[in-house]
């Protein structure tokens, strides 16, 4: 149970990223904000298909790759916009709040469910989750920056 305390202040922190946004138009950040919706949506869709110790092998390859092919891009992407302004961050908080909410409620059901039915195949899987949400808090460019620190223009050019 520590575990999964740990995974939901990670998750909680993790639901964060995309909903900070500055340099770039609204759209933009809006656009991002899907994407970061969309990838852990990917990543409930493997939690909620892990039925034993078989599918839990199975769905952490798929989390790790998620880990290690989509979140290096998202991360790209936030190092080219800049951390956003408060207020695009807060319309960002408010559309997506929603989305973000029903990912954790399908994950929290599924991990739940899955610890009753199968502690092991749910510890194999805490491990997947727990790499995912390591990258992703590892690849945030935004973390500790203030909005008005907009990407540098070497970053700018270089993209």
């Amino acid at each position: 149970m520590k575990k999964l305390a740990y995974l939901l202040t990670v998750v909680a922190g993790v639901i964060a990223l995309p909903l900070s946004a500055h340099a770039a138009d609204q759209a933009d950040y809006e656009k991002l904000g899907d994407k970061m919706v969309a990838l852990i949506g990917k990543m409930v869709d493997q939690v909620e298909s892990v039925t034993d110790e078989a599918t839990a092998d199975t769905a952490v390859a798929a989390i790790q790759k998620l880990a290690k092919e989509e979140v290096p891009k998202i991360s790209e992407e936030m190092k080219k916009l800049g951390k956003p302004s408060a207020e695009i961050e807060e319309a960002m908080n408010k559309k997506l709040q929603t989305q973000m909410e029903g990912h954790m409620t399908r994950m929290m059901t599924a991990m739940m469910s899955l610890a009753q039915k199968d502690p092991a195949a749910m510890q194999k899987l805490q491990g997947g989750m727990e790499s995912f949400f390591n990258a992703m808090q590892e690849s945030d460019p935004w973390e500790g920056k203030e909005a008005d620190e907009a990407p540098a223009e070497e970053e700018k050019e270089a993209a």
